[in-house]
């Protein structure tokens, strides 16, 4: 399936099903839980010792599920429920795989002067106090969203601008609380987030470390390029 969407990329034409979208999530999202769950060794102690404790298994987990939303209803009443329970999905798996990133570069993170911090002045603890609004201010600071003024005059490659798709995904997740209205779109608009959640995905996938690329990456279909 994963080389199907590689070829189908690499060909400038990447006719894909939802289905296979879904497919190549889970894929991923499993070949990361196997690898970052167990890095020990390999990873810096503190980092590996945050990712050993994470619940990928759960990210992992939630990949599954997307199947859940492949299929819609015609009942109006049932279907917007439907959409706001697959937009809450897609949600928790942008925000965990940020979290991802930011644990594997932690030693990055926490010098950073830019790293959001509590009211006491300490940087923010990645698994319990970063909110996906935080993880989005500093990213997008530190040019992981969307080609930042100073990338584009120093000639780094352009990178695809992820930063209003997080927001659609962020505030349509944010659906679940229904007293307040909010926008939520249709299924096939979820479907395209859905897609693009897969390009970011192997977006961060080039952008962590591995020991061996050839033996341990994931393979996917961006270039590395490293913001901090």
């Amino acid at each position: 399936m994963i080389n199907r969407l590689i070829a189908a990329i690499d060909s400038g034409k990447p006719e894909l099903t939802k289905e296979h979208i879904v497919e190549c999530v889970i894929h991923l999202n499993s070949e990361l839980n196997c690898f970052w769950r167990k890095s020990q060794g390999w990873a810096p102690i503190e980092a590996a010792n945050l990712l050993s404790s994470a619940r990928l298994d759960r990210q992992l987990s939630m990949s599954y599920n997307l199947r859940l939303f492949l299929n819609t209803v015609s009942e109006p009443i049932e279907s917007e429920g439907r959409l706001i329970l697959a937009y809450v999905a897609l949600r928790s798996l942008v925000e965990s795989t940020l979290k991802l990133y930011l644990t594997v570069w932690h030693s990055d993170y926490i010098n950073c002067n830019d790293a959001p911090r509590a009211r006491d002045g300490r940087v923010k603890n990645i698994s319990d106090e970063l909110g996906l609004e935080d993880l989005k201010v500093y990213l997008n600071k530190k040019g992981l969203l969307q080609t930042t003024p100073f990338q584009h005059a120093h000639g780094y490659p352009p990178i695809s601008n992820f930063l209003a798709w997080l927001t659609r995904v962020q505030q349509r997740g944010n659906g679940i609380h229904p007293f307040k209205h909010r926008e939520m779109g249709t299924f096939e608009d979820y479907y395209e987030d859905t897609a693009r959640y897969l390009e970011f995905l192997a977006f961060i996938i080039a952008n962590i470390p591995y020991p061996d690329d050839e033996i341990h990456r994931p393979r996917a279909f961006y270039k590395p390029y490293r913001s901090f």
